[in-house]
């Protein structure tokens, strides 16, 4: 009986172990990465991995890709200049909902078929996208978000900030916001080609609909950790000149809907083709991921060079070397130091080494 219950323990022990292995945790690796790129203040390189709730930002003249890794449904997300993102996962039961925010800045997003009990929903201040197996770009503001559909569907929906520190409980017995939260709620649906654009901002749109100073007033009191007596005893006495029938047409005044120009999708599509896309066979273990992702800049390396050009504002140019050698990128020049940007990465040399530049 007792080797049984060892052979028992052995086992369970073996599948917890399983589990455990890197191909089963839901994290991102770094594809791409051009310029100054961290993960709390630390430089990333090709091959770094991004945990959950762990936030990348990208500076001015700089761009990342990223893959999600765990996962069945293939995601990876192009972070552009001046991008604040961080990685969330939602897990209810067996469903995995990836839920990242883009604080700031532009995620382009590419996605294959979404698989079953898997979602993705990216969040921003002012509104939530819901891919339905798509690629489509979401571009942060000061309290401002665009979104662009480049290929299937997204559901979009207003996200305000404010209302989700209120507890729901309170909310339900408050109709004024629940009304609101019902009105959020509800999805739009924006087709390949389409761009939306937020009118307002939290701030404008709670006053447009006399809500600002109540909903600022119970986050009040919930700061002051208050009841829910004296929070409604509140809700009310600030309740009174609210206009329920402005409430119901929030969401119209939420969004402007318009067309992308050809032109401008067309070029959005071209670039997300860019975006590597790992299949599930190729990321089995650290070693063949890692082989796989510099087989793919090796092979694309003319399409990068040119999106170097882009992201750093001047064309590439050819260093030539002392010793007869020559390398082509984006040359810069620092500290009495030849810089070179390239598909395959950074490379310096001492201005001693360097024989001249040219187009």
């Amino acid at each position: 009986m007792k080797i049984i219950v060892f052979i028992i323990i052995l086992f369970s022990q073996f599948c917890d172990k399983k589990n455990e292995q890197p191909g089963n945790e839901i994290n991102a690796v770094v594809t791409f990465v051009v310029g100054d790129v961290k993960i709390s203040d630390k430089k990333i390189t090709l091959g770094t991995k991004l945990k959950l709730d762990e936030t990348i930002t990208v500076a001015a003249k700089s761009i990342c890709d990223i893959q999600v890794l765990g996962l069945e449904t293939l995601i990876s997300i192009r972070l552009k200049e001046n991008s604040e993102f961080t990685l969330k996962l939602n897990k209810n039961n067996d469903k995995n909902s990836l839920n990242p925010i883009l604080k700031l800045g532009v995620a382009l997003v590419k996605v294959n078929k979404l698989k079953q009990n898997e979602s993705l929903e990216l969040f921003s201040p002012v509104n939530v996208a819901g891919v339905r197996g798509t690629s489509f770009e979401v571009m942060v503001a000061k309290n401002s978000s665009t979104t662009s559909v480049l290929e299937g569907v997204v559901a979009q929906k207003r996200r305000v900030l404010e209302l989700e520190s209120i507890p729901s409980d309170i909310i339900e017995k408050i109709p004024a916001l629940k009304l609101l939260k019902t009105n959020l709620d509800k999805e739009s649906i924006l087709n390949s080609g389409d761009i939306s654009k937020s009118k307002t901002d939290n701030s404008a749109l709670l006053k447009q609909s006399g809500l600002l100073d109540l909903v600022n007033s119970i986050n009040e009191d919930i700061a002051q950790k208050k009841d829910v007596l004296n929070i409604l005893k509140t809700a009310e006495s600030k309740s009174i000149k609210i206009d329920l029938k402005k409430i119901e047409t929030l969401n119209d005044a939420s969004f402007e809907v318009t067309k992308l120009s050809s032109s401008d999708l067309g070029l959005k599509l071209k670039e997300a083709e860019e975006i590597l896309l790992l299949e599930k066979d190729k990321q089995k273990d650290e070693s063949m991921l890692n082989k796989e992702i510099s087989n793919s800049i090796a092979l694309k390396k003319d399409i990068i060079l040119k999106r170097l050009e882009v992201v750093m504002g001047r064309k590439s140019e050819e260093l030539k070397l002392k010793n007869g050698n020559s390398i082509r990128g984006i040359v810069l020049q620092e500290d009495g130091k030849y810089i070179v940007l390239t598909a395959d990465g950074k490379f310096e040399y001492n201005e001693s080494e360097v024989e001249g530049v040219s187009f």
